[in-house]
Formats: structure tokens, sequence, C-alpha cells
């Protein structure tokens, strides 16, 4: 070989090498701009669903706090203050997610508070920038504090506030519900974000209400008010920009969304650290990744195949109908259950559009099917709501739907997710009927219902209760019966009813009394039977009572009127022993004058048998006259008696009562 050839060979070698690597360092340099633009695209696409759950997240907190707040102003209306601390003494909190619940009077001084339920401030939270606001408002709104360190619970929260206030519209005091402000934003640490991610809960005012920072669950009163936030939310509620913070200048992808019903904001920002650029070494990485593509091209490969399997998997196994439509809303794939949700072949479902089994979703007369179906469901984006479907036999389901819509490039697609609840709608009607039925039969009964837990304190009063009382029913709750006011018992009875209540016994037609809200006695007889969990566990009692105070007082007049039965009886008894005295006196004046004339005495004396017949006709008068007044006696008894006034001579009574001469 001459030197000419070697020359043209080594030419030959260095060129083919410069070549190589030239279309290695650009097949690099192509690749690692395609990762870095792809792990763009995969955060923003993560910031978007992670803001979605974070915004579900924060408002079923609020909604938790808005059950616990409303329900304490209800007890406000029913009862005052008073009825306000009994609630908050005994309702059960989540503590994870509402601390404590408090009550402050017109002047901002602590009246209850769930945590101490004896604590009472010294100083007035006047100053306090919610009690201010709920004091001046007009609406009866909900304010979301900013955060704060509690006076009296020395905890750091957000306070879900409501204004109290008298029936004259006058303002009462504030009661709220304090979130704990790490539990706002707690979930954080569960996922596997970008390091320096952050969620944030800001309020319209372009206050942070919560946020998370390298100091993590640190949340004191800081602006957002420079953030091009501000710009997009007046666009739409919900969207992705980037920006350095404002906080803390960090690169992030922020979505952000607008809380329904709050004047809150949802913000996940989701850090760009980390994303691969190209620098000065791309032709050494290039050469590395020359030697290795075969063998990450095989795994990747592997490992592609594998996820799909997985979520091949998922989408053939899940029962629930899983279908995927194209940005026009055509549906493009779907699951076996579809098949037996809606009655449709995979084949029929497949090129019609969604509208077809979700009709709800159909366009309106005055517009295009296309545009407006997807129009309808990017409104649908970010919940579940309540539908109803279309089987292919035309009967009707209801559905819980939900929807993702994903973007690669300009190509849009929704991932539709429907759940066939019929069962669960059937058995929820079936319940509300039954509670229906029971709720009417409960006020219509004249019994009332009452439940206690294993410490024997009451849990519910029916509302027949605080009809027959006159006392409120929800200032009972937590209470047991002998708190509650027993007035009187038989001691006897009340041993045995306490031994039945200790050992778990049934019991029946347990009498006590009680005082009324008016300050009269009632009387009550109870039945009950013990409830025990699956597992043999007390749970407490529920049971009936009955207002027995009308039968009280009847049997105690059957008792009044049957002893003055007795002592009249008693005294007819006298009477008419006495009676029977008077009776034989004028008779046995008659029978011995007129056997006195059968014998012949006085018959020759016409003065003296004229003074003894006299004698017998007065005995007479006067025995028809003690016969006429045991019958006036009679009439008296039987309610009627007439008077008959007429002169008496007092002589001829005299001269009646004088001797035979």
């Amino acid at each position: 070989m001459n030197l000419s050839t070697t020359i043209d060979r080594i030419t030959f070698y260095v060129t083919a090498a410069a070549i190589a690597i030239a279309v290695t360092w650009a097949a690099a340099y192509s690749f690692i701009v395609s990762e870095r633009d792809a792990e763009l695209q995969q955060r923003t696409s993560q910031a978007g669903n992670v803001s979605l759950l974070f915004e579900q997240h924060t408002l079923r907190i609020l909604h938790h706090a808005d059950t616990y707040v409303r329900a304490a102003r209800r007890s406000y209306d029913a009862g005052g203050y008073a009825a306000v601390g009994d609630f908050i003494s005994h309702v059960p909190l989540d503590t994870g997610i509402i601390s404590h619940l408090m009550l402050m009077d017109r002047d901002g001084f602590v009246r209850y508070i769930s945590s101490d339920p004896g604590a009472q401030s010294e100083k007035s939270s006047s100053d306090r920038e919610y009690f201010q606001i709920q004091e001046r408002a007009k609406a009866d709104e909900p304010y979301i504090s900013f955060p704060h360190r509690g006076r009296v619970s020395g905890l750091q929260t957000v306070r879900y506030v409501m204004r109290l206030t008298k029936p004259d519209g006058s303002f009462d005091g504030i009661i709220f519900a304090a979130i704990s402000v790490p539990k706002l934003v707690q979930f954080f640490d569960s996922l596997n974000l970008a390091e320096d991610s952050v969620f944030l809960v800001v309020g319209t005012d372009k206050i942070v209400r919560s946020h998370t920072y390298a100091e993590k669950h640190k949340s004191t009163k800081t602006t957002f008010a420079a953030s091009v936030l501000w710009d997009r939310l007046a666009e739409s509620p919900s969207g992705i920009f980037e920006e350095n913070s404002v906080l803390d200048g960090i690169a992030r992808i922020y979505a952000y969304r607008k809380i329904a019903e709050y004047p809150l904001v949802a913000v996940a920002g989701i850090s760009k650290t980390g994303i691969h650029h190209v620098g000065s070494n791309a032709i050494a990485v290039a050469l590395l990744i020359t030697l290795c593509i075969l063998i990450l091209t095989a795994l990747v490969r592997d490992k592609i195949m594998s996820h799909e399997r997985v979520l091949g998997a998922v989408f053939d196994t899940a029962a629930d109908a899983i279908l995927l439509t194209d940005e026009r809303g055509v549906i493009t794939s779907a699951n076996p259950a579809c098949e037996r949700i809606f009655g449709y072949l995979r084949e029929e479902i497949i090129g019609a559009r969604l509208s077809q089994i979700v009709p709800m979703l159909g366009a309106p007369p005055t517009g295009s099917e296309p545009a407006t179906l997807v129009d309808r469901m990017r409104q649908l984006l970010g919940g579940t709501q309540e539908l109803v479907g279309k089987r292919r036999d035309g009967s009707e389901l209801p559905l819980l739907f939900s929807l993702i819509e994903t973007t690669f490039g300009r190509v849009s697609f929704f991932t539709c997710f429907l759940h066939d609840y019929s069962a669960q709608k059937l058995m929820q009607n079936l319940l509300r009927q039954s509670e229906g039925r029971f709720k009417d039969f409960a006020e219509t009964a004249s019994d009332f219902y009452w439940e206690t837990d294993e410490l024997h304190r009451f849990t519910y009063l029916s509302e027949r209760f605080a009809h027959a009382s006159g006392v409120s029913g929800i200032g009972l709750i937590g209470k047991t019966r002998e708190e509650s006011g027993i007035s009187a018992v038989d001691p006897h009875a009340l041993r045995s009813h306490l031994d039945d209540i200790d050992s778990h016994r049934a019991f029946r037609d347990f009498v006590y009394a009680r005082e009324r809200g008016d300050g009269t006695r009632m009387w009550l007889s109870i039945s009950g039977k013990p409830i025990h969990d699956d597992a043999g566990n007390f749970l407490g009692y529920r049971g009936v009572g009955t207002d027995i105070t009308a039968s009280i007082e009847a049997r105690r007049e059957l008792m009044k009127a049957k002893e003055e039965a007795e002592h009249a009886n008693r005294a007819k008894t006298i009477f008419l022993s006495s009676m029977s005295h008077e009776l034989r006196t004028p008779l046995n004046a008659i029978i011995g004058f007129a056997e006195a004339l059968d014998m012949g005495v006085g018959l020759d004396d016409p003065k003296r048998r004229s003074e003894s017949l006299r004698l017998i006709v007065s005995a007479g008068k006067q025995l028809n006259e003690l016969i006429g007044d045991v019958l006036d006696f009679a009439k008296i008894e039987e309610g009627r008696i007439d008077f008959d006034p007429e002169p008496v001579s007092p002589e001829a009574i005299y001269l009646e009562c004088l001797p035979v001469a």
C-alpha cells in the first residue's frame, strides 16, 4: 500500500468519524431539546392536574367548616349564646381539620371555645380584621380570614367566620371554625413534585391565606398583588402562567383555579428546576448517548410495553365506563364496561358523538353540534356532575360524569368517566322515603323518640319532646337523664331503672317527672332497648317516651272523686242513723196516743180525748215533714232542689212543744 492510498484511507476514516460525530451530536441535540420540551409540557400538565386536586381539597375543607358554623348558628337562633356554648361543648370535631370552634360576643370577648369550654378571654379581639369585617357586613356571607395565632388557643389557623344577628337585624357577635393552616396544604408532602414546588390559597383581596415553601407550613399575612395571576384571573377562572415568584424569586409554572362559592384562588406552582438545558458538553453527551442508545431503547420499549399492559388491564377491567373522545367530542375508544352499562357493542359506540349516550350534552337547535358539545364538555371540567344517560333500548339511567382534557402539542382529547349509580340512586330514594316516613311518624305521633350513647348521654331527641315539654332538645344533647332534670321519681323504681341501664338491659315504662319550660311539672314514661355493633360492643340506647301527664292528673282526679264519694257515703250513713231517731219520735207519739184511745183511756173526758187526737195529728204532720226533708236531701244529691218559702209562726211551734194538760 503506497502513501497516497494510506492518506486517502486516513482521510476517509477521519471524514467518516467527523460525519458520525456530527450526526450523533445533531441527534443528541435534538433528543435533549425534545426531552426538555416534553418535561416542560409534563410539568405544565402536572400543574394543571394538581391545581384541580388542590381546589377540590380546599373546597371540601371549607364545606366541612361551613357545616359546623351553620349548625352553631342554628343553635344561636334557637337559644342564644348558651345554646351555642352547649353545642360547642359537645359537638365532636375532626381536630386535624377544624382545631376548634369559637363564639365571640358583640364586644369581641370569647364566650365559648370548644378546645377549652371554660376558657374566656380577658382581652377583646374586636381589633381582628375578621371581627371588624363581619361587624360592618350587611350581607350574611362567610369570611375567610388571614392566618392568625389564637390568643386563647395559641394555634395558627385560618378562621371561617359568620356573624350572629339578633331578630332585629343588629350585630350580636361571631362564630368561627378555626381551620388548621397545615391541613390546607399537607397533602403537598405526599406528592412527588419537583423541588421548590408550592401550593397557595390566595384571597381575591390579593392576600395569601396559606402557602408552602422551603419552610414548610409557615403562614403569615403575605401579599400576592404583584403577580400576573390577577390579569389571567380577569380573563378566565382557571389557567396556567409562568413567572418568577413574587415571594421568593423562583421560576415556576403556575396553575390556578378560582374556588367556587368563595373569594379564593387555589394556586399550584411546579418548579422549573431540573429541566434539561443544552450546554457546551453536548458532544460528549452525544458520544455517551451513542454508546447507550441501543440499551436505552430496549429498556424504554420494555417499560412502555409494561405500562401499556397495566393501563390496558385497568382500562379493560374498570367497573365504570371509560371513553376517549377527540376534540370534536367523537368517541374514539371505549372499555368493555360501556357495553354492559349502555347496551351498545364497542364497535357501535366508537365513531358516535358523546351526546348519543349522554343526551344532556347535545347541542341546542340554535348551535352547531360539535362546537356546542365540546364547549359543554369543557364547562364540566374539574368536577363530578349528575347527568342522565341513555341506553341502547332508550331507557334512561343516572350517571356520575367527570372528564379530563389532555393536550399534546396542538391536539386535544377528552377522557370521560361515567359511573352508573342507578343502584345508589334507588337506595338514596328508598332511604329518603324511609327517612320521610319516619319523620312523618315522629312528627304526628304523640310519643317522642330519643337516643343515647355508650355513656348514657343524649345524642338525639325528636321534635315532639320540645312540643311536649317546652324545653329544646338541643339543650339536652350531651347530658344524661339525671343531668337533664328528674324532678320526682319513686326511689325503688329509680334504683331498678339504673340497674337495668348499668346492665344494658331493655326496660319499659320508667316513669319520672321533670319541669316544663314554663315551670309546671310534667310526667313522662319511657321505654328503651340497648343497641350494639356487629362485634357486640354496647353503643347506647334507643327508645320512645310518652307524656302521661294527662293520665296522671286524671288518676289523681279519680282518686279525689273517690275520696269525696266515700266521705259523702259516710255522711249519709251518719245522717240516716240520726234521722231514724227523728222519725221514731213522732211515730211513737202517734202509736202511743192511738193505743191509749183504743184502750178507752180518756174517752170519758172530751177535753182529754180532743187533746190526744190533736197530738196524734201534730205528730203525723211532723212525721210527714221529716219524710219531706229526707226527700229534699235526695234531690240535693241528684243536683236539683226546689225552694218553697212559707211563713212560720214561732208561737205555734212553742205551743206544740208544751206538754199535754
